[in-house]
Formats: structure tokens, C-alpha cells, sequence
């Protein structure tokens, strides 16, 4: 809606360059336009002559079409889904080709139903003042004052629809974290939501190899790259490796799936009106022997269900569990306490990796 945007630059009068043509980038460029900034282009390093999007070109920061005063004068935002060393990294090459001035997107203030994870209207302050038992129940299970200060924010953020409340981004370790003890290891990993094996690779770096992994991805393109990953690596993450191409669920059932794989900026969702149809299995049917010492779920908003579909493999094994909360703002309170609920005597922990409460994970490991 136009007026929402609250700038620190000020960007009347500016030609405004936006640097990443991906889902997040996309966004940006919407919020923008919807407020009158003059949007001159695209800059992304995958394009190629000729390149649109909503007409406007789509040119490739390295070409020669982009012209000298191009590269002094006008703005250029870098609008992905990264972290900040990959921003700097970013910038710092932009400033090597000649670019002058070059900021990130969250150099302006952006309206927080734009950019908060699966936004409602509904979800508000009374709607949180609600589910304020629920808040208070999780708030004293969890273990540290990282986990209760990142916790406390999270709410705080969306109660006020501020972007600024939301904890600093850690971007470390993902998955795999160095601050807190888990108890169990990685030797027997199911991952779920495994992409295209990044969550794999970190495993290895920060843990070694495992004697078994298990790995669900529903998406075709995805699961392609995932595929890639394991056959052409150059030593194998594990002894064992079995890869599903289905979603992780309560039940076996085919389900609308929203896949747009252009960059993991959380952009895939389960949707009535999703463009792919994908096939879900619960955990506790297909995997009755696996042992699993680790558990980590990204499924866009599919935990809660796919956690119910592993009842019976966690309550048996009791693995360390790495689990997304973000996806939709009632799971940061509904997930901890579904798990408390099965009386395990674990510990809880709360980490937050991206800006504005992104790959925000809960961490679940053994008191004993």
C-alpha cells in the first residue's frame, strides 16, 4: 500500500537499482514500486542479454551495457536472502567493478506485513494477548537467557508489527550449534527439508561424517540437486544414505505444494492452490528401525503435523531434535509445547539465524 514506506535514505529523486532478481528481490521491488521509488532495473549475476521482469531490465552487474554514470550515480540495493557476510562480500565486489554507492535493503524502513514470514492480519496483539498462557508456559521451559531473550523479541515483533524488535541475526552453525550441548550427535540423521543438501554439508563441516542419514525432499527441482550433491561429492557425508522424494507429514496423503525454487528465501509452502503436487509419509511409517539421534525439520510449515508424525520415533529414541519455528507465528509457542506435552525430560533452546526472526530454530536435546 502506498505511504507505508518509511525511509532512512531518502529515496525521492533517486534511480534505484535493485540487486537480485530472486523471491526476496521481487518483494523488495513490489514494496517499492507500490511507493513511487524510480526503479530503473534489475542487477543479477545469473542474467543474460535481454532479461524483463515486470518490464523493467534484468542486466547483469559485470555488463558492458551498464554505463559509467550508471555505476557513480544511481543507488544500488541488494535485496537477497543472505547473511551479512555474504552482504559484504556483495557490496565489496560491487565497489571493485566501480559502483559508488551501494546499500542493503534493510538500510530503509520496511512496512512488517511485507516482510514478516506468512504474515496475517489476524495475527495481532489481541490475538497474541490470547495465547498469552501458552507464551508464558514456553517462556519458563526454555533454558537460557539466549533462548528467553530471542523468545521474548520474537512475540514482542509481531505484537508490535516492528521489524527492528526481532533479536540479531547469529548466522552460525545452523542446525548444528556450538553453544549449546546436544546430547545425542549427528551419527544417525534424518533430515527433513533437505534442499538441495545444504543442511548435509554443514553437518559434515561442523560434525563430521555419519554412520546413516535419512533425507526427505519433495521437491523435483530440488530433489535433482540434492541428488547431484550425493552422487558427484568428493567423499560421502555418510556410510548410508537413502533419500525420499516426499514431504514429511502426519499421514500418507497427496498435498498442494506452492515451489519456486529460484532462491531459499522461504518461499515454498503448502497451498490449496500450490503448482505441485507432492506426496507425504510420516517419519513413524517409513523409517520403524532408523534410530535417529538427530532430527532437523524445515518443511515450510508442515512441523507441527510432521512432529506428529514421528511421535512414536521420538518418544522411542529420544534423539536431539533441530526444529523451524518461523513459518507461522503460533508455532513458536505450539511446537515447544507439543513436544513438552510427551513428558521426554528434554531441554529446550531457542536460536535465531536470519534478520526479521527467519530460520528461527528450536533446539530439543536430553536433560540426562
Amino acid at each position: 500500500m502506498k505511504g507505508q514506506l518509511n525511509t532512512k535514505i531518502n529515496l525521492s529523486g533517486e534511480r534505484v537499482w535493485v540487486y537480485g532478481c530472486g523471491n526476496y528481490g521481487k518483494k523488495i521491488y513490489h514494496i517499492l514500486k507500490s511507493n513511487d521509488v524510480n526503479i530503473v532495473g534489475f542487477f543479477d549475476i545469473k542474467a543474460s542479454g535481454g532479461a524483463e521482469f515486470d518490464g523493467v531490465p534484468v542486466v547483469n552487474p559485470k555488463s558492458s551495457e551498464v554505463s559509467r554514470i550508471y555505476m557513480e550515480n544511481d543507488l544500488i540495493m541488494i535485496s537477497i536472502f543472505c547473511d551479512q557476510n555474504d552482504v559484504e562480500a556483495i557490496r565489496a565486489d560491487l565497489l571493485h567493478l566501480g559502483y559508488k554507492r551501494v546499500i542493503f535493503y534493510y538500510d530503509i524502513d520496511l512496512p512488517f506485513e511485507k516482510i514478516a514470514v506468512n504474515f496475517r492480519e489476524d495475527e495481532d496483539a489481541d490475538y497474541i494477548s490470547a495465547n498469552n498462557d501458552n507464551i508464558e508456559n514456553v517462556y519458563r521451559l526454555l533454558e537460557d537467557d539466549k533462548s528467553r531473550r530471542i523468545f521474548k523479541k520474537y512475540i514482542s515483533a509481531y505484537a508490535g508489527r516492528n521489524l527492528d524488535e526481532f533479536e540479531s541475526a547469529d548466522y552460525e552453525s545452523q542446525y548444528f550449534p556450538n553453544d549449546i550441548h546436544m546430547n545425542k550427535g549427528t551419527s544417525r540423521f534424518i533430515d527433513c527439508g533437505s534442499y538441495d543438501g545444504d543442511s548435509i554439508r554443514s553437518m559434515v563441516k561442523n560434525r563430521g561424517k555419519a554412520e546413516s542419514i535419512a533425507a526427505f525432499e519433495p521437491s523435483r527441482n530440488t530433489l535433482e540437486k540434492l541428488n547431484d550433491y550425493i552422487k558427484n561429492t568428493d567423499e560421502a557425508p555418510a556410510n548410508h544414505i537413502t533419500v525420499f522424494p516426499y514431504a514429511v507429514w502426519d499421514k500418507e496423503e497427496t498435498l498442494a505444494f506452492n515451489n519456486n525454487d529460484e532462491e531459499k528465501a522461504t518461499a515454498n509452502s503448502l497451498s490449496d492452490s500450490g503448482n505441485e503436487q507432492i506426496e507425504c509419509v510420516s517419519i513413524d511409517e517409513v523409517l520403524m528401525d532408523f534410530n535417529p539421534t538427530l532430527i532437523k525439520m524445515d518443511v515450510e510449515g508442515a512441523e507441527y503435523n510432521a512432529l506428529l508424525g514421528a511421535r512414536q520415533t521420538i518418544s522411542e529414541c529420544r534423539p536431539d531434535l533441530a526444529i523451524c519455528l518461523y513459518h507461522t507465528l503460533s508455532d513458536i509457542w505450539r511446537i515447544p509445547l507439543l513436544i513438552d506435552s510427551w513428558n521426554l525430560n528434554y531441554k529446550f533452546y531457542i536460536r535465531a539465524y536470519r534478520m526479521f526472526g527467519y530460520e528461527t530454530v528450536l533446539y530439543v536435546t536430553c536433560k540426562d
